[in-house]
Order: C-alpha cells, then structure tokens, then sequence
C-alpha cells in the first residue's frame, strides 16, 4: 500500500517533486569499532578525576581550604594583669585550648568569663591577589561553658573582680579564624 498524501488536482507539481522520494530506501550505517584503550591508562585516568573531584569537595566545604582570612593571624599583647605571675601565667595559656586553660586557672584560684569568638565570613576589601583583607559578621558570645578543645587567643583582667578573667576562645576548625601565635611572654 502506497502512504500518499491526498493531493487537489491542481497540486500535480507537488507529486512531480515529492515521486523520487517514494524510491528512497532506509540506510543503515556500519558502526566502527572504537580504539582500544589499555586498561591501567583508563584506571589511572579515572583515579585522577575521582581524586581532582574529592579534593575540589574538601576545599569548597573547607576542610582542606581556608576561609577568607586564610594566611591571616592573631598575636595578642601579653596580658597585663594585676600582677607579674598571674599575666605570665595568663601569657603562657595563650594558644592553648580552652581545657588545659580552664584547669591552670581554677588550680591557681582563678574564676572565668568565657567568650566565644564566632569570626565573620563575608569578606570586606579584598588586596591585590584578590585575597579579602578582613571578614564582618563576626560576633563574640558569653556562654556558660566552652568547647575544650576551643583555642584560647586573648586573657583579659575583669576589673570588677580580683580573681575573674574574661577568656577569649575560639573554634579550633572556624575556617575563618586567624591562626593564634603567642605573644612574647616575660620569663621565658
């Protein structure tokens, strides 16, 4: 059975053009075999970009990059204290995560107000190599008690009270928080 469209009789240049068409037959095309690629060549190229891809995961979710202030880092001035021992001691703990402080402090008769600082992450200015010279939204907390492990990057004296120091810590893994140095402390 012949599948033409029904024409008008006026529309006989139309079947003039459309008959070879009726001759035409499908065609199927030869595949060509694809090269041989050897197998080791094809592994390692593989391992390459599943290690390239984990690799680019960890940075952009920070576990391998840093934040904006990366490079950055926080030396504070030693303490001063109301005396010599209590800002050296005060130095020493600079640095130190917050559960080695906390005990150091209490042994020598120290009671502590703890804040957390939360470093920002939207970058301000940025410098010549388009690293941001500074983050904002950061904001320090008053909380109760501290993660032990925080890292203790300041002492300070709380004037109202002889034996009360304000302890500044932050998180040990803020992607966004300077690298804490210690200061020069006296007596070592």
């Amino acid at each position: 059975m012949n599948r033409v469209i029904a024409l008008e009789r006026d529309d006989d240049i139309v079947r003039e053009l459309l008959a070879p068409f009726e001759r035409v037959q499908p065609v199927s095309l030869r595949r060509r075999p694809r090269p041989r690629r050897s197998r080791p060549l094809m592994l390692a190229a593989a391992t390459a970009g599943v290690a390239v891809l984990a690799f680019a995961s960890l940075a952009t979710a920070g576990a391998i990059g840093f934040g904006p202030l990366h490079g950055a880092s926080i030396s504070p001035s030693p303490p001063t204290l109301t005396t010599g021992a209590a800002s050296t001691l005060a130095c020493n703990l600079i640095g130190q995560t917050a559960g080695q402080a906390e005990t150091v402090l209490h042994q020598n008769g120290y009671q502590i107000e703890w804040r957390f600082q939360h470093w920002g992450s939207q970058p301000v200015q940025t410098s010549g190599k388009n690293a941001p010279g500074g983050v904002t939204g950061g904001y320090s907390s008053e909380p109760q008690t501290v993660p032990a492990d925080s890292v203790v990057w300041d002492i300070g004296a709380e004037t109202r009270s002889a034996n009360t120091l304000f302890v500044f810590v932050q998180a040990p893994n803020d992607p966004n928080a300077p690298t804490v140095t210690q200061p020069n402390c006296p007596g070592r």
